[in-house]
This record gives structure tokens, C-alpha cells and sequence, in this order.
């Protein structure tokens, strides 16, 4: 999200897993400043929203999908406009067979071994000196830190290309920030991402372009 933001010019995270998914659709329903019914079918719900941002080119991020049908699937609520991008993850392996998805494409991503993440952040931080990408141990800290997973490795390597942070500095600050989420949190994964998801964002905010670019980033953890 980092990365292409200026691609957008709205980047919106919806927490897909379960009923968090309706909570999701309408806080960002109201952010929209849309006046729904707290029992508007999800679906409909979905397509207003859609609808009030036509006119944008928009990011939805839809994280920690449980299933592509069913109570909680994303089948009716993905978007279908030309202007509308849509990026979905999940743990669920057996998610999304060939025959539900027709064109959507699929990538499974497993945790990087040491030697994956010390290449991925030395390719893509070494360019910028010594000082951004720190030494072989502070990189191996940052990824025993987010546990080797690459949704929350490409974050947190966001963040530092685009701030005053260094992977040192980074891990410094993480660290706090994955012990505070510890009991609200418990699963590792969703404590990873979550955590360099939410410094991504503060970043994005503090950035001197966020109020022109307005990337209306709305995280999946509101704690």
C-alpha cells in the first residue's frame, strides 16, 4: 500500500475475516459519510459504497478472508468497476478454487527462510546505504521479529524506504509495538501484520502529501 499509493487516490483495508467484515463495510460506509440502516444487507451495503466512489481510482485490500462464498465470502462484495482494484489474503489454503475465482489470480506466500529474507531486504535496501539497511544480525532481528512473513516483511521495508527509519530503528520500535498487541492479538500472524500495518499507516499520515492524497487507509485492528 506504501509503495503504490500514489497510484490511488484511495487505499481502503477492509478486515475480512468473519463478522468483522460487516463491521468493516460500515465503518467505512460512515467514513463515506453514507446514512445506511445498521441492517442493510452487506451486499447492498457494499455496492453504495462502490457507487460513492465511482468517480476514484481505489485500492480495497481485503485481509484474512475466510472463504470466496457463504455467510462470510467476498463473491457479491468484491469490486466490479474498471477504476476498482482488489487485493485479498487469507491463511486458508484451501481458499478460492480455480472454478470460484474464474480470472482472479492466485499467489500463496509461506514464511521466507533466513537466507530468503536476508536477500529480499538487501535487494531491496541495500541501495540505500548502510544506514537504512543495517547489518546481516539487525536484519535477521527484524525478520525473527515479524516471524519471516513476507505481507509483514514488504510492510515494514515500506515503511523504512519511505521514513527516517532504519531496519535498526524499525525493530527498536516494532518490538513495543508487537508486545503491546499481545493480548489484544494473540495470533502471531494477525499481531504481525497488524502491527507493521499500523506503523505503515502512521507513516502515510505523518507524510507532508497525506491530506492532498487522502489514502484513507482504514486498519483491520480499531483497538
Amino acid at each position: 500500500a506504501n509503495t503504490y499509493q500514489d497510484e490511488y487516490d484511495h487505499i481502503f483495508w477492509i478486515d475480512a475475516e468473519g463478522s468483522s467484515l460487516r463491521q468493516s463495510w460500515g465503518n467505512l460506509a460512515r467514513k463515506l459519510g453514507l446514512d445506511l440502516p445498521p441492517d442493510t444487507n452487506l451486499k447492498y451495503l457494499a455496492s453504495d459504497v462502490y457507487e460513492k466512489l465511482e468517480k476514484a481510482r481505489c485500492l480495497f485490500i481485503f485481509d484474512n478472508a475466510e472463504t470466496f462464498t457463504g455467510e462470510n465470502g467476498l463473491r457479491d462484495l468484491l469490486p466490479r468497476r474498471a477504476s476498482h482494484f482488489a487485493i485479498i489474503t487469507s491463511r486458508n489454503h484451501d481458499w478460492g478454487q480455480v472454478n470460484q475465482f474464474g480470472a482472479i489470480s492466485k499467489l500463496q506466500l509461506d514464511v521466507f527462510t533466513d537466507a530468503e529474507c536476508i536477500t529480499l531486504l538487501n535487494n531491496t535496501l541495500a541501495p540505500m546505504g548502510r544506514s537504512k539497511s543495517g547489518s546481516k544480525k539487525e536484519m535477521l532481528a527484524l525478520c525473527a521479529e515479524l516471524g519471516s512473513l513476507p505481507l509483514a516483511l514488504q510492510c515494514a521495508m515500506a515503511t523504512v524506504i519511505e521514513s527516517d527509519y532504519s531496519v535498526a530503528t524499525y525493530v527498536v520500535r516494532i518490538e513495543k509495538d508487537l508486545q503491546l498487541l499481545t493480548n489484544a492479538v494473540p495470533d502471531e500472524y494477525e499481531r504481525s501484520v497488524s502491527a507493521t500495518l499500523r506503523l505503515s499507516i502512521e507513516q502515510i499520515e505523518r507524510s507532508p502529501r497525506s491530506e492532498e492524497h487522502t489514502s484513507e487507509l482504514q486498519s483491520h485492528h480499531d483497538l
